[in-house]
């Protein structure tokens, strides 16, 4: 019997170990609608909840893109299917104050949110993915509490998460994976909740 309540006992903790919330990303299925200062709305209705004080960062992948084995990656456009999602995005920020509308250098991902960015009537500010540093420094100590929309590929939004949360955690993402929708929170980059979406 003794034996019996400590393996329950050895199983209990090791579960509680191993939740999605100690794992680093929190992953769902809802699907987001809108986002406003104080929450993000999904489909269902029901919300995800900001807290007072954290930036937060709205990380997307570029959506649908050109494959053309012609023209180099870096100057793909969208397809109809692309510009259809970034407008989209659009309406899901509608109510939403930004701090700042990011992308990489890549031309899908400034096409990705070039609408958002024209909607809002601010500049979109590039980013190479190998100085994310600097990214972190704009959003968390120049412009702190604030809400920020970054667009980047499929290879460089792990390493993006990574660094946020301080964990090697980034998610596998495939090229086509353009629906994603990651919330991050947080007051300092490596110490940040992620919270995985799709729109």
């Amino acid at each position: 019997m003794r034996y019996l309540i400590l393996a329950i006992l050895c199983l209990s903790l090791f579960s509680m170990g191993c939740s999605s919330e100690g794992s680093g990303i929190i992953q769902n299925s809802k699907k987001v609608v809108s986002v406003d200062n104080s929450k993000v709305t999904f489909s269902d209705g029901s919300t995800h909840p900001f807290k007072e004080g954290e930036s937060v960062i709205f990380l997307i992948p570029n959506a649908e893109h050109i494959k053309d084995s012609t023209k180099a990656v870096e100057t793909a456009g969208l397809i109809f299917e692309g510009q259809e999602r970034a407008k989209l995005l659009v309406n899901i920020f509608e109510k939403a104050d930004l701090g700042a509308v990011m992308s990489s250098t890549q031309v899908r991902s400034a096409l990705t949110v070039q609408p958002l960015g024209a909607a809002k009537k601010i500049g979109i500010l590039n980013y190479n993915s190998d100085s994310r540093q600097r990214i972190f420094d704009f959003v968390f100590q120049f412009n702190p509490g604030q809400k920020f929309v970054l667009v980047g590929e499929y290879n460089s939004i792990p390493l993006i998460i990574s660094d946020l949360t301080g964990k090697d955690i980034g998610p596998n993402l495939a090229e086509d994976d353009h629906e994603k929708f990651y919330v991050i929170s947080g007051v300092s980059a490596g110490n940040c909740s992620i919270n995985e979406f799709s729109y």
